[in-house]
């Protein structure tokens, strides 16, 4: 499992899994970390047989009271050649990021640490500030040009060198708003194996994508998460389930 990650899309089971995603779901089943397909992943895997097209990250996540089994696999990682970033909010970590330090372009593992607040998942987000114009399209203007340029060097920061970022901390907070996942989180008490996928999904995948992205069966061109996905309050944790802070950061 701790083979550089390299090679063409595999087809398994009649989809055509990423070699990058298929490393990752065999080090977690293999391990029996109890995760789930999540988000663009899931959207792309049900959809479309394949990852979608353009989407620069790969969608896993977890319940935060698993943390502790997701950190013993860290060494595969980091001897696959990966460098971890972590990222947390009032000193709870809730997303772990791992990017191939080599100069090869593959996508980033994101992997999202859920939380319980009565009947509902939470989990903090963040995206940048500077943000283009809605319907911009590929002409996203002086402003698409800034964001391109920070997420480029964004990515190559957290490839390059050990990250640990706070995004409700100095400097962080000043250029990211700080945002919520908010699920039911019926949707995520109950998970199946996909066998022909060789992965975790939720059980009610249609009803999960139905609710995060409307008629998903139908591709949106003009879709950004943070203005369209049913599961998005852009408002920070605090805001919507009282988060008192607490918890330390190893």
């Amino acid at each position: 499992m701790d083979c550089p990650v390299q090679g063409a899309p595999v087809t398994w089971g009649g989809w055509v899994v990423d070699s990058q995603l298929r490393w990752v779901l065999d080090l977690f089943n293999e391990h029996e970390l109890p995760y789930w397909l999540n988000s663009g992943t899931l959207l792309g895997l049900m959809r479309e047989g394949q990852l979608l097209e353009g989407d620069e990250d790969i969608d896993l996540s977890l319940w935060a009271e698993h943390e502790g089994a997701l950190r013993e696999l860290l060494p595969h990682f980091k001897r696959a050649g990966y460098q971890v970033l972590v990222v947390s909010y009032q000193g709870q970590r809730f997303q772990y990021n791992f990017s191939l330090r080599s100069g090869e372009r593959r996508r980033t593992i994101d992997l999202s640490l859920f939380r319980r607040c009565g009947e509902q998942a939470w989990c903090p987000e963040y995206y940048f500030k500077v943000q283009p114009r809605r319907g911009a399209g590929k002409k996203k203007g002086f402003l698409g040009l800034v964001r391109s340029v920070m997420r480029f060097f964004w990515r190559r920061l957290i490839a390059l060198v050990p990250v640990r970022v706070s995004i409700s901390a100095w400097p962080w907070r000043l250029f990211v708003h700080q945002a919520t996942w908010w699920i039911p989180a019926v949707y995520f008490d109950s998970l199946e194996f996909h066998p022909a996928l060789g992965a975790f999904i939720p059980a009610d995948w249609r009803g999960y994508l139905e609710f995060r992205y409307g008629n998903w069966k139908v591709p949106c061109k003009d879709w950004v998460f943070h203005r369209d996905d049913g599961g998005f309050r852009p408002v920070p944790p605090v805001r919507i389930c009282g988060l008192k802070g607490g918890g330390g950061e190893s």
